[in-house]
């Protein structure tokens, strides 16, 4: 069951009163409040944008630093379902977000979680199974409040 009617809670705020994502919300409120996030963190500004991807073809990007510097891709997926259960529609839609991200150059590659909660229950998952290269952090995103950055240092796996 969701949050009372009229009642905003970050996480839950992501689904309408019939538990769908609400896509307008995140591609205008929380991917931009990470966006910025990110930018103030990096000095550097981001925007969504198409990637090449090494064997050919495109994919667009959450969050493409505007010097090329660093690519994330951004997940708003909530913890565990209503039932309590671990995700695993959600878990295996971030696992193709690491596979794109696999795909793109770039010298800093991020996959980027608003929800604390499904960061643990991805690192937990994924331990020693993402490629070199990635970082997966998490950023709290409130659209009331000044987004602010955690980074989960220990998942970054270097070259």
């Amino acid at each position: 069951m969701g949050p009372p009617r009229g009642v905003l809670i970050y996480e839950t705020a992501l689904r309408s009163d019939h538990h769908m994502a609400n896509t307008s919300y995140l591609t205008t409120v929380v991917e931009e409040a990470v966006r910025a996030a990110l930018a103030e963190r990096h000095g550097v500004a981001f925007a969504k944008r198409r990637m090449p991807l090494l064997p050919g073809g495109l994919h667009e990007f959450d969050a493409v630093a505007e010097n090329g510097s660093i690519i994330a891709s951004i997940k708003a997926a909530s913890g565990r379902t209503a039932g309590g259960k671990v995700p695993s529609g959600k878990i295996k839609d971030s696992i193709a977000e690491l596979y794109y991200l696999s795909l793109v150059q770039a010298p800093r590659r991020l996959l980027v979680f608003t929800s604390a909660e499904f960061h643990e229950i991805l690192t937990r998952t994924l331990r020693d199974k993402i490629a070199p290269g990635i970082e997966v952090v998490h950023i709290l995103s409130r659209p009331t409040s000044r987004p602010r950055w955690y980074a989960c240092s220990r998942w970054r796996r270097s070259r």
